[in-house]
């Protein structure tokens, strides 16, 4: 039988009681350095060039420059980023890149997500479920619940969880590239809005728990704000806000919302997420107005399941705690020797159909740099 206490408890109304997240500033940065034949975001590809008077040949070319471009071997040397998956023991690993990234055969697990940061940081965390929210009367609901499934490699560098909720048809999908990793939950139907949820402002959200997170540095940017004091007066939480979240050398920014296949920022919708602290546990909220995405949603099937309804108490309870799962020990990036915990690991099914409508909530964590300097080079006689 499911934990509805604990099930309530994260999916808390977070002006309740949740206190934000405590930041510690990540190292300071340094120019990046693109002066050597390659590095982690560029690359020096030479062309030597003769001189049509003097007939004398000088080094030119040009530096190739992107994130995640290379990465380190053992022995030093830097090799192109190959963003692909390989299936080890029903586990997906990419490690063929400045950041590496586990996923486990079940995206129940916790710590499914387990991802390496070039600066030697881990993030660590796994879906927990779906709820709406209210901010005028500060209600929550908890819609849908993360299950048991076994997951897809449905390209080179994707992996799908489909049916990944108990109660409505929606998937979670990681891509792996050269700049980041990016996590989508799909709908695949459109969910059931109670009454009390369709108000304007009301939001659908989804929960990630954190086990393990770098020193976070947060920039907090204003989506909307309401500007009139009598009706901040009236409303729990007024505003939506979302945290821009820097780990170090890697970083979450804006996410979107937008129609499965459609491109990722033409059209797309703000999501508007919040980092939190709840009795211990580190919860990433990811929050849609209801009413911005109403036009797509409303183009999927209605949901066929019912859920029960889930009134949730907003009152903390520390006992809660103990019924957490225990996090499993991961302690590198080669614990995907290890056997999967469930008997099938993840399968390699490299999809040719047309994918089925849906409609994406996306977080992506993605490599970041604080300027450049490049070498100078010269031609015989001249400076450059």
């Amino acid at each position: 039988m499911k934990s509805l206490a604990l099930l309530a408890f994260l999916s808390v109304s977070l002006p309740a009681f949740a206190a934000p997240t405590t930041t510690e500033s990540p190292p300071q940065r340094v120019p990046y350095d693109a002066s050597t034949p390659a590095g982690p975001h560029h690359r020096f590809h030479p062309n030597p060039i003769q001189d049509p008077v003097t007939g004398q040949e000088f080094m030119g070319g040009y530096v190739e420059i992107a994130s995640g471009l290379n990465f380190r071997t053992g022995q030093g040397q830097w090799l192109p980023t190959m963003e692909e998956f390989q299936i080890v023991n029903g586990h997906a690993v990419a490690a063929s890149g400045p950041h590496q990234v586990i996923l486990s055969n079940n995206p129940k697990q916790p710590g499914a997500v387990d991802l390496l940061t070039p600066d030697g940081h881990r993030l660590r965390g796994h879906v927990l479920g779906l709820s709406l929210y209210n901010p005028t009367t500060g209600a929550s609901e908890l819609i849908a619940e993360v299950q048991d499934c076994v997951g897809e490699l449905i390209s080179p560098n994707q992996v799908q969880f489909h049916r990944a909720f108990d109660t409505i048809d929606a998937s979670i999908r990681y891509t792996y590239k050269s700049s980041g990793l990016e996590q989508d939950i799909i709908f695949h139907e459109q969910p059931s809005i109670p009454i009390d949820f369709q108000e304007p402002g009301c939001r659908i959200e989804v929960m990630t728990e954190w086990l393990e997170l770098p020193p976070v540095q947060k920039t907090v940017q204003k989506l909307k704000e309401e500007k009139d004091a009598q009706k901040r007066a009236a409303i729990v939480e007024p505003d939506l806000e979302d945290e821009h979240l820097d780990f170090g050398e890697m970083s979450m920014g804006p996410g979107r919302a937008f129609a499965l296949g459609a491109p990722r920022l033409a059209g797309s919708i703000p999501v508007a997420k919040r980092l939190v602290n709840i009795e211990g546990r580190t919860i990433l909220f990811e929050a849609v107005e209801i009413e911005s995405a109403r036009e797509e949603l409303e183009k999927l099937p209605l949901v066929q399941a019912f859920w029960q309804r889930r009134s949730l108490d907003r009152t903390p309870s520390p006992q809660l705690r103990a019924q957490i799962p225990p996090a499993p020990e991961r302690d590198s990036i080669a614990v995907a020797g290890r056997a999967a915990p469930i008997e099938q690991g993840i399968t390699r099914l490299f999809a040719q159909n047309s994918p089925a409508p849906g409609f994406v909530i996306d977080w992506e964590v993605v490599s970041s740099v604080s300027g450049m300097r490049f070498k100078g080079y010269s031609t015989p006689g001249q400076d450059v």
